[in-house]
């Protein structure tokens, strides 16, 4: 009877530990999913359907409101898109609850309607962010990055 019962206690830990996500992989899988479509689909699910984000002004968007996953997803999936875009350098850390990711940003521009004289311009530099898990689901991120810096050497590039 013991060692049954020491048997199933051990199925349910076992159980238990398989259930839960690699933060890490998935973070990783999040970074890389902006160079290539390749992970897109296996990696929706492990995003809260009320994601927040928040950008380096400290606006939100989306909000958190229902349907933001939805309204997020295109711009995220377009980014390869609109981007060639490399992290020669790229840490993820886990600590609880949240994982952060330390970077060096390297953008060629493929489109921007808004600015079409900065097509094939690249621009390179430091970015971080802060991701909240609300269980096995990424709820919050906090994006840290110079978009002024970002913006200056696709325009300093364009003029060459």
């Amino acid at each position: 009877m013991k060692n049954n019962t020491l048997t199933i206690i051990l199925a349910l830990a076992c159980f238990s530990l398989s259930a839960q996500v690699d933060k890490t992989a998935i973070t990783t899988d999040f970074m890389n999913g902006a160079v290539s479509a390749a992970k897109h689909n296996s990696l929706k699910k492990h995003f809260s359907p009320n994601l927040v984000l928040t950008w380096p002004d400290g606006s939100n968007w989306p909000d958190g409101n229902d349907g933001s996953l939805e309204q997020f997803w295109p711009f995220y999936t377009g980014h390869h898109k609109r981007y060639k875009t490399r992290f020669p350098t790229l840490e993820v850390r886990e600590l609880g609850n949240e994982t952060y990711v330390f970077f060096v940003w390297e953008a060629t521009v493929n489109e921007n309607e808004q600015h079409p004289e900065w097509i094939g311009t690249t621009a390179v530099g430091p970015g971080a962010y802060r991701i909240l898990w609300e269980d096995d689901k990424i709820k919050h991120i906090y994006f840290y990055v110079d978009f002024k810096s970002r913006e200056a050497q696709h325009e300093a590039a364009s003029k060459k």
